[in-house]
């Protein structure tokens, strides 16, 4: 019976991650996020990948970890690197999880994702 119940639990979380992982790139989930956060949402290829990755590690260097900026931040260029997401979609992804994930309002969430397009631009 633990075995059973072993294997289930396994199963979910390896469904969660794989629908986790899908949502990233999924441009109506995306737009679903920036919807109900007000985000602007900039089309594929307005942030190159090589610079969002420098320009995000540089800000790192500055941030001190405890900062919700650095929590997403890293986020986002794991997404870019590991996962291969778009920047853009990363951007937008990443500030709903890091938001969730720390119980942030929906103002913070909001200035956290302005605070990096600028920081980008």
């Amino acid at each position: 019976m633990l075995k059973k119940l072993s294997c289930f639990v396994l199963a979910l979380f390896l469904v969660t991650l794989s629908l986790d992982v899908k949502a990233q790139n999924n441009p109506e989930a995306v737009q679903e996020i920036a919807a109900a956060y007000d985000l602007a949402i900039y089309n594929n290829g307005t942030f190159p990948p090589s610079s969002t990755i420098a320009k995000l590690n540089a800000e790192l260097q500055t941030i001190p970890p405890s900062d919700n900026r650095y929590t997403y931040y890293e986020a986002v260029r794991d997404a870019i690197q590991t996962q291969g997401n778009a920047p853009e979609n990363a951007l937008v992804y990443q500030v709903y999880i890091v938001g969730t994930e720390n119980n942030l309002s929906e103002s913070v969430v909001k200035v956290l994702y302005d605070e990096a397009v600028t920081m980008l631009q």
